[in-house]
């Protein structure tokens, strides 16, 4: 189990509801009034509140994420593959997921029983709604069946998801994984072999072609070897060079 994850908060954050596709569209085109122009129930108006900072699209800050999006659209992968290492980073439920959940089929049952059992301190509730929160992000987003981290499916009464990885993530993404990741630990080195939140395991591939992805196009920021990976850029680095 990753080393800080029983100390983190906010398991569940999000109403009990899941992040809509729907959702994005509707914020963007109204960034400044989407609150008061929409078909949503009072829940779901604070559930978007709550993803949208999860996903680090808030406007204010003009952030990358939300630049991105408005150039690229919401039918762009690159732009999902961002968010979701943004959610991994902000929301504990989705960093427990990719570290305890790996490829194949996995009953949304068995999800829940086996988080339960990792997070005894959680109550079943809690353990409940974060794990519909974050199935429900992969059965109305494109997290979940395109980017092959948890496609939903339903049979009687049985609910599953096939988790597939996503082979070849965008190089942007993976640059801008390990820019969030140096952010957390605060080094200028980390060592490959340490439980950290590595891009591999966020995405679900395999570690070489992400080792290689940084040779070929992050080199501007990181030197990497067999052992480490090195940051090389500013403290405040402009991920529009490397993302837009």
């Amino acid at each position: 189990m990753y080393r800080d994850i029983l100390m983190l908060n906010g398991w569940k954050k999000h109403q009990g509801f899941g992040l809509r596709k729907e959702w994005i569209s509707l914020y963007l085109h109204n960034p400044d009034n989407w609150e008061e122009n929409n078909n949503l129930g009072v829940r779901q108006v604070e559930s978007l509140k709550s993803w949208i900072k999860t996903c680090e699209l808030d406007r204010e800050s003009q952030n990358i994420l939300f630049r991105l999006f408005l150039e690229k659209g919401t039918e762009d992968l690159l732009c999902w593959e961002i968010l979701w290492v943004n959610v991994v980073f902000n929301f504990p439920t989705a960093l427990w997921f990719i570290k305890n959940i790996g490829y194949g089929e996995w009953d949304i049952k068995e999800i829940l029983t086996r988080m339960h059992k990792n997070l005894s301190h959680l109550s079943l509730r809690t353990v409940q709604d974060a794990v519909y929160e974050l199935i429900g992000m992969f059965e109305r987003t494109p997290i979940g069946k395109d980017l092959g981290q948890g496609e939903v499916h339903k049979e009687k009464n049985r609910r599953y998801i096939i988790r597939n990885g996503l082979l070849y993530p965008n190089y942007k993404s993976v640059i801008y994984s390990f820019i969030k990741l140096f952010e957390r630990e605060k080094e200028d080195r980390l060592c490959l072999s340490d439980d950290l939140v590595w891009p591999w395991e966020i995405f679900l591939c395999e570690k070489s072609f992400i080792t290689k992805s940084v040779i070929l196009y992050g080199n501007q920021f990181f030197d990497i070897d067999d052992s480490y990976i090195y940051k090389k850029y500013p403290e405040e680095v402009d991920l529009g060079v490397a993302l837009l």
